[in-house]
């Protein structure tokens, strides 16, 4: 018997009895027209047989009773197949955690198989386990709209801990929105679960095949409480219940496209467009205006004051608890270690901005809070009193010339050593309050957002004296969704997203220039600028966030130049994708930034480049070298750059690039 191609990639995780399978169905004829290729037989599961066949002018989707499906695309002739086997989890896969947990083991998950019979106008699936034992039910109904495939889940039996379906397409490469974005080249040798946003920054996944075919899959409804399942070089959709309970349908849309992972990030531009995602950069420097000091500029980041409290060594060794409680009572009683005062930070900014060759920007100050950097979150008021006098910190907030400033808060983390502990900390579902992180302010527990909300509105009643342009709202926009089970204030992950997106409207209301961390298309009606830690990886890293959203937000890297290797240029990245520089002043332990004067200024021409392509929509990007090493990407105002990221030369279309350069046209 043949092993079908579908399963190749899951062969090696414990999938290999359900190779092999021919179709002995009754409905022949339904199946002639893909019988010359051998296609049903490859894929269906013996007695499976048609039970569902739709097509427009667009599409053909043909629906085998075991899940498994053929999709062509009319107009370019590509067939795309769906197998009949999804793995699924024996528990539920969110445990509550602050961050869930990635990585999978093969001893929790089952692949699970599927039979269906019509309903009406659904399928009623039931899922069956590795003994064939049936584990559940839910019903289906599949859609053609235009050139959308969309698949509407509902009825999902409570027995179901959580549900992976449809079934995974056969492709060649994964496309996933982590990061810059990501193309898995060979198969993942684990099991991976990614959710939205920890993981995944647009609410999408893809697969291409070699012929520069791909297809794109849109969560839609109910993506809150929804993720991804990757293994080999499949990709399966997760839902998860909501507050432990399946409520409202979850719904999934399927396109198909061309021009690589380019035509993929454009069709999920479009799809993004019409559910109102996008706004550009232009409407928003009119509803901010200082936001335009940035086109052209950079951002200036400065740490204040960093807590003495040794929290990290405290709270992870294995020291007797009268030693630790003794370390912990001494760091309380001692005021934070200062890296600038009020009036060095004048200093910097006046020598910086006169002498360095920067000519506007941002100005974003940090650990300017009560205790210095996370202390005192979301009592950050008053301002810690050992940097300097509140109007001497008014001055960095109003700065002279072309810059505008950001301050540095938090509204997701909450410390114990502040008054308004424990209100809104989430409730997981065993009763226990969320751990966040353990950071400079100790151990961190997790708000929820609706809570949150009357903090900030309460916060910024003081934050608004000091007169700055802008906030910077840490982890908002950087983490999953979360829920709690605090009684009488359950919250869901809808519930999640909703008050985020209603904080950071509250602040772009105050006239307020809005970043957070890391990047998600949730907030790119409201958000102005994310800091991201996008890297780069030869041939992995492809530019789905800017192809995306490059002209609705500006974007920002953390990048450490003393952790780069001798002789590299660690803004070829920035400058390649359209990002403006982050360039941090002194570091965490050594306030000392006058030695940054060089490489300070050898970065200033990636000012001017992104001053000529701030607000432009990326519209192209690709590789120009086998290596992958020499990368091109293009914008909607007629300019380009090429970035050669090899120490070696490299040479294209008559043209030779030194290492590590750029070429501006």
């Amino acid at each position: 018997m043949k092993r079908r191609p579908f399963l190749t990639g899951l062969a090696s995780i414990g999938a290999t009895s359900l190779v092999a399978f021919n179709t002995n169905g009754e409905d022949r004829e339904s199946t002639k027209e893909y019988s010359s290729a051998n296609v049903i037989s490859e894929i269906a599961n013996e007695g499976s047989f048609v039970l569902k066949k739709v097509e427009n002018e667009v599409l053909s989707f043909t629906w085998m009773s075991d899940a498994s499906a053929i999709i062509k695309v009319k107009k370019t002739g590509a067939t795309w197949i769906m197998g009949p086997v999804a793995l699924q989890e024996e528990q539920e896969i969110d445990h509550g955690h602050v961050w869930a947990r990635q990585e999978r083991s093969s001893v929790e998950q089952y692949p699970g198989r599927f039979k269906g019979e019509m309903q009406g106008d659904k399928i009623k699936f039931t899922l069956y386990d590795y003994q064939n034992a049936a584990v559940g039910t839910f019903k289906c109904k599949v859609n053609l709209e235009g050139e959308w495939l969309t698949f509407d889940i509902s009825e999902i039996d409570a027995s179901l801990p959580n549900l992976m379906f449809p079934t995974p397409i056969e492709n060649d490469y994964l496309l996933l929105p982590m990061g810059v974005g990501r193309l898995i080249r060979k198969p993942l040798n684990s099991r991976f679960f990614h959710t939205w946003y920890s993981h995944l920054n647009m609410r999408f996944c893809a697969g291409l095949k070699k012929d520069n075919n791909g297809y794109l899959a849109v969560f839609d409804q109910g993506f809150e409480d929804a993720g991804i399942l990757a293994t080999g070089l499949s990709v399966m959709p997760v839902w998860m219940k909501s507050l432990g309970k399946w409520t409202a349908n979850r719904s999934i849309a399927y396109a198909f496209t061309t021009n690589g992972y380019v035509g993929v990030a454009k069709k999920y531009r479009e799809w993004a467009n019409k559910k109102g995602l996008l706004k550009s950069l232009d409407e928003k420097i009119k509803q901010t205006p200082q936001l335009a000091n940035m086109i052209g500029g950079r951002q200036i980041s400065v740490f204040q004051a960093i807590p003495k409290q040794k929290s990290l060594v405290q709270e992870n060794s294995l020291r007797p608890a009268d030693q630790v409680a003794k370390t912990k009572a001494e760091g309380d009683n001692q005021p934070p270690r200062i890296l600038f005062t009020h009036k060095q930070v004048q200093e910097m900014l006046a020598e910086v901005t006169t002498s360095w060759g920067v000519k506007k920007g941002m100005i974003s100050i940090r650990g300017w809070i009560r205790g210095g950097y996370d202390y005192s979150h979301p009592d950050v008021w008053p301002p810690e009193p050992t940097l300097g006098a509140i109007d001497d910190l008014k001055k960095i907030c109003q700065p002279a010339g072309a810059f505008f400033s950001v301050l540095h808060d938090n509204y997701m983390d909450i410390y114990t050593q502040n008054p308004s502990f424990p209100k809104g900390v989430i409730v997981t579902n065993k009763g226990k309050l969320m751990r966040g992180g353990q950071w400079p302010g100790g151990q961190a527990y997790i708000l929820n957002y609706r809570d949150s909300l009357a903090y900030i509105k309460r916060n910024w009643e003081l934050i608004k004296t000091l007169g700055t342009g802008g906030m910077f709202v840490d982890t908002t926009t950087a983490v999953q969704l979360y829920e709690s089970f605090e009684k009488d204030n359950t919250y869901s992950k809808a519930d999640d997203l909703k008050y985020k997106i209603e904080s950071i409207k509250f602040f772009k209301a105050q006239k307020q220039v809005y970043g957070s961390e890391e990047t998600a298309d949730f907030g790119i009606p409201y958000v102005d600028f994310y800091e991201n830690r996008h890297s780069r990886k030869a041939g992995e890293s492809v530019p789905m966030w800017p192809l995306v959203f490059h002209d609705c937000v500006m974007n920002s890297r953390y990048v450490d130049p003393s952790n780069m290797e001798i002789g590299s240029k660690p803004y070829l990245e920035d400058m390649l994708w359209g990002y403006f520089i982050l360039f941090r002043m002194g570091s965490w332990n050594e306030p000392e930034w006058k030695n940054q004067k060089e490489e300070f200024m050898a970065s200033l021409p990636a000012d001017d480049w992104f001053g000529s392509i701030a607000t432009a929509e990326m519209t192209n990007h690709e590789y120009l070298s086998e290596d992958f090493e020499l990368e091109k990407s293009s914008f909607s105002n007629g300019k380009s750059i090429i970035v050669n990221f090899s120490k070696e030369s490299k040479s294209n279309n008559g043209m030779v690039y030194q290492g590590l350069s750029y070429s501006i046209s």
